[in-house]
């Protein structure tokens, strides 16, 4: 049985995704499994590439910043007050424009948030930048949660500011 709850940002529900700050608003467990929340500030340079959720619709609601997303073969610019949805099995990648972007991020089924929890550190004042071992850890990780990435074939074919480095694959 679920229970009604208000959440905000706390030590217990934050943390740092590839240093990032990132608090999860709904868990899956909070929602019977029918979905999770997470409100994440993204910084320019750190967003992931092409990649496609196997078993969840992820949408994003922009609360500051802009972002232009890669929707299959179509892009767009998304800024604050925008809802983009993307249904599970869409290819899509974003990069955020601004110096920062923040979003509130609905994963319907829940479960996905489960994956950033894997790959969390504390929150701490002044996170250190993700290390080349980070991205591989994330490459390694993200089939366990139904993640495909599309990766480039070559170094050279890879998005400016992805955030993968050369020869993670």
């Amino acid at each position: 049985m679920t229970l009604p709850y208000i959440r905000r940002a706390a030590p217990d529900t934050t943390h740092l995704y590839l240093g990032q700050p990132q608090t999860v608003l709904a868990r899956t467990l909070d929602t019977g499994g029918a979905f999770a929340v997470v409100e994440e500030v993204m910084r320019a340079g750190l967003e992931p590439p092409l990649h496609t959720h196997t078993r969840e619709d992820e949408a994003f609601y922009v609360l500051d910043g802009q972002l232009d997303f890669q929707i299959g073969n179509e892009h767009r610019r998304a800024t604050p007050g925008d809802f983009v949805y993307l249904p599970r099995g869409m290819p899509h990648a974003f990069k955020v424009v601004t110096p920062t972007a923040r979003m509130l991020v609905l994963l319907t089924p829940g479960g996905f948030e489960a994956f950033f929890g894997a790959m969390a550190t504390p929150l701490q004042d002044d996170p250190l930048l993700p290390t080349p071992a980070d991205f591989q850890r994330l490459v390694s990780e993200a089939p366990a949660y139904g993640i495909q990435w599309a990766m480039p074939a070559t170094a050279d074919q890879a998005p400016q500011g992805s955030m993968f480095p050369e020869g993670a694959s």
